[in-house]
This record gives C-alpha cells, structure tokens and sequence, in this order.
C-alpha cells in the first residue's frame, strides 16, 4: 500500500493477496464480512486510473493495493443500502504505517433508475491522518444509457511538526450508452485539486472510450484521456493518453 506524506515507505512484500474474508448473512438484510478487503466508500469502479482511486499519483487511497483488515457490517434492504467498515489497516505492514480508522456509506434508492448516497472514511498512523467525505448518485435514463457521478472532499494531515494541512476536492462523472449486447460508450470527466487554496493545482480530465464483455467473466475497457493542468504560477500544455484495462476473473 502506498501511503502519501509518510516519513518512510516500507518494501513491498514479493507475494501478497488482494483480499480474502468470510461473509456470513444472520438475516434476510443483514450480512457481516470479516477480513482482507476494500475500504467501503464511494461509488465502486475498475478505473484504477481515477484520481479518486490514486490514479495519477494522487495518494487518494483507494487504489489497487490499498485493502485492509476489518470488519464490514452491511444492512441492505428494498430503499436502503448502509455500511460500516472498521479496519485496522494491512497487517504484513509495519505497525507504524497501518492506516486504522472507520468508514460509513450509505445509499437510498428512490426508484430502479435513481439512488443518492454518502460516505465519510477518518483513519490515521504515526504520520499521517486521513479523511474523505462524498455525495454520490446514479441515474438510469433509459434501457443500457446511466450516469453516476462522485463530488467529495479529502483531507490530509501530516502529524510532522509545522506541516501543513492539505484540503482538496474532485469529482468523478461516468456516462454510459449501450450500442450492441455487451459493447459500451463511456465518456468520463474529472476534476481534481490538491488543494483549495488559491495556490492550488487543478487537473480536469476528459475520457472516451469502450467498455466491453467479449467473454464470460471478463472486461476490456479502451480509453482516450485529455488532460489540462492549471495552477497559478504555471498552467501545462495539454496532454493526451491511451489507455488499455483488462480485469478477469475465474
């Protein structure tokens, strides 16, 4: 797990699993999970290159590698989904690095086609206390067109004497139009910035692309990134990105 603002970075192990817990359902609503998993927060999507899933170095959290050991207690029902993540961060880590600390979600389905939600996630180490908070909502327009989209707010705080606080924000808007059974259109917008401050540094990203299932238990996603830098001292051409994603499963 890469943890930003650290006073040191432990090696990684050569072998490691992505996660693993046990799953036990004690009513028709009401399930508990204990183990190696993801942290429960915000919407959840495979785009690893998102800059609320640490694409782009953004040290977000939530990235690949980041699952931690805790306990999960989720209540779902017909209007309700809600969730309570308490983890005590990955254990092959020094003890000094393990991010401890809680994460709440919750999501109200108005209908089949429209939810709205929050999540807030507080963890801290010796060096570094984190906090996220976000609004979420997905939308469905018609048969294979839907829209979700993830506004929030992060906070970082060095323990360091005389650092600074970090606050930043972004968003995350995912667009998606069904052509044939299982080919999609996507277009993916995101804004980030470090930090709210006037001197902070603004990111905005614009993505089009295919999301496809070619095969059972496995998806192909192609995208095409622009991308424009902005900051007060110095703003950067425009950069352009191709990107290939591949996730299976068995």
């Amino acid at each position: 797990s890469r943890l930003s603002n650290n006073s040191r970075e432990q090696k990684p192990p050569n072998w490691n699993f992505k996660d693993y817990f046990y799953r036990f359902q004690s009513s028709k609503n009401f399930w508990t999970y204990l183990g190696f998993m993801d942290k429960v927060y915000g919407i959840r999507h495979p785009d690893h290159s998102a800059f609320n899933k640490n694409g782009g170095r953004t040290g977000f959290g939530l990235d690949q590698n980041d699952q931690t050991h805790g306990l999960i207690l989720q209540y779902d029902e017909k209007k309700y989904d809600l969730s309570a993540h308490i983890f005590l961060g990955n254990l092959s880590q020094d003890s000094d690095l393990r991010q401890k600390g809680f994460t709440l979600r919750g999501e109200y389905f108005f209908n089949q086609t429209l939810s709205i939600g929050g999540s807030h996630w507080q963890s801290s180490n010796d060096y570094l206390k984190m906090s996220r908070s976000a609004l979420h909502s997905r939308v469905v327009f018609a048969k294979g067109k839907s829209i979700f989209a993830e506004l929030g707010l992060r906070e970082d705080s060095p323990k360091a004497a005389g650092s600074a606080t970090k606050l930043g924000a972004y968003t995350y808007i995912q667009s998606m139009i069904n052509l044939v059974r299982g080919y999609n259109f996507f277009t993916v917008y995101q804004v980030y910035k470090d930090e709210l401050k006037e001197s902070g540094t603004t990111r905005n990203r614009l993505g089009l692309g295919l999301l496809s299932f070619p095969w059972a238990k496995t998806e192909f996603r192609t995208e095409i990134i622009n991308e424009r830098t902005t900051a007060i001292e110095q703003t950067s051409p425009d950069s352009w990105l191709g990107q290939i994603q591949l996730h299976t499963s068995w």
